[in-house]
């Protein structure tokens, strides 16, 4: 997935809503409108909305947004539109109402140690119309330690419920329900549209993703994740070898995240027939074995990853020095942890031309007291030969793919109870 990131710096971006729209202080507040620039505290009373641009914009540190039960809303035209956009920002909480029909609901870019909480976020999706920087119901842009807590984010796309992009670094997200998140990144005439070139995954809706690069040591806790398209809750890989001439330089990856103690349910409910990677979490490559690498050195600890349309928890080729404790991975269409093996094309191990070895699989990963029943396939899997310096110690499954993962528990229960 590539971003067509627009390079903003505060002063200029703020010389352009000037010239376009009003400030809003207190007293001239009773009222907000569509593209007013906020510069303090304001109070709704009223729907703001349909909005032909962004909605609000917030360019000054330590106000609030209150919406006070009311809506801002957009009209989704061609043009790429945010329904609250904070510019460069610390200290901004934004709260209590409905963000609906942009490309983007809420955007935090740059700044930091902001604010979103209890909001409606949904139906922001991007309408596939040249660039495609937003595609997300909550994404937050090189932006440290913002929390975003206890919102319901409902039917964004085609990236994300709730994203960390960039350079994003200490961020919570927390006790949010995040649903539905699966819209395709096709048009109505059945093409791709240009939301993840040069790739063009058709499919790629997400309810929490960390997509970075760089984006460490953020907190995704307590969050319930439903019906996503390809992950419930994923995080990504970077560009570690660019070819020569490529637009993407070498980038930092994605390292020290937590996620912890979440519910991800049904990922690719409605998408799993048009694209197979429905997994509850993941961690993942995206893009070719010589250019991309995948994220190492996170932890994810206390989920419950059932019901999901292939794994519960999914780590893909090249990921290592990652800890997967204590989770809970029940009836998965596939496996309840999956551990990929060396990457193979047409029956051949696929060769690194740097080092003219195989490119690993996923390797040197720490798997303690997790337990897993009743997926399709196997409760723990690990596709690497004799597990290949993974760890598994302490693990309950009913059943496993080789000796090295674990012995499979008699007891175990069959079936299948938690997938439609």
């Amino acid at each position: 997935m590539r971003r067509f990131l627009r390079v903003f710096g505060g002063t200029s971006v703020l010389a352009l809503v000037l010239s376009l729209t009003a400030l809003v202080s207190p007293a001239a507040a009773e009222h907000v409108q569509c593209g007013d620039v906020i510069t303090e505290s304001v109070t709704l009373d009223s729907d703001v909305g349909p909005c032909p641009g962004d909605g609000l914009v917030v360019v000054a540190d330590n106000v609030t947004v209150d919406l006070n039960g009311f809506r801002v809303f957009g009209l989704n035209r061609p043009e790429e539109q945010v329904g609250i956009r904070l510019v460069d920002v610390s200290g901004v909480t934004v709260q209590n109402g409905t963000v609906t029909d942009f490309d983007a609901g809420v955007a935090i870019e740059g700044g930091s140690g902001n604010t979103v909480r209890t909001l409606l976020v949904r139906d922001n999706i991007n309408d596939l119309i040249g660039e495609c920087t937003y595609g997300d119901g909550i994404t937050v842009f090189d932006s440290d330690d913002n929390v975003i807590e206890r919102n319901e984010v409902v039917h964004n796309g085609p990236y994300s419920g709730i994203s960390l992009v960039g350079d994003s670094d200490r961020n919570v997200v927390r006790n949010n329900v995040v649903a539905d998140n699966n819209v395709p990144n096709i048009r109505e005439d059945g093409t791709t549209g240009p939301c993840g070139e040069p790739f063009s995954r058709p499919i790629q809706d997400i309810g929490i993703r960390i997509e970075g690069p760089g984006a460490n040591d953020n907190r995704v806790q307590g969050n319930t994740v439903t019906n996503s398209a390809i992950v419930g809750i994923s995080i990504h890989g970077h560009v570690c070898n660019p070819p020569e001439g490529s637009p993407f330089p070498v980038q930092d990856p994605n390292t020290g995240n937590l996620i912890l103690n979440n519910t991800i349910t049904e990922t690719g409910r409605e998408t799993h027939m048009d694209d197979e990677m429905a997994d509850g979490i993941g961690i993942l490559r995206q893009g070719p074995l010589t250019v991309v690498c995948s994220a190492y050195g996170n932890t994810i600890r206390a989920n419950q990853s059932t019901g999901n349309f292939r794994d519960g928890i999914n780590l893909g080729a090249t990921t290592t020095d990652n800890v997967i404790q204590a989770n809970r991975v029940d009836g998965n269409a596939r496996d309840g942890i999956h551990l990929a093996g060396p990457p193979m094309r047409e029956g051949q191990l696929v060769i690194n031309p740097e080092t003219g070895e195989p490119f690993p699989g996923a390797v040197n990963n720490v798997l303690t007291g997790n337990r897993g029943f009743g997926n399709d396939r196997f409760d723990g899997a690990d596709f690497n030969p004799d597990c290949d310096a993974n760890a598994w110690r302490g693990n309950v499954f009913g059943t496993v793919n080789q000796p090295c993962v674990g012995s499979p528990n008699p007891n175990a229960a069959g079936g299948n109870p938690n997938r439609g």
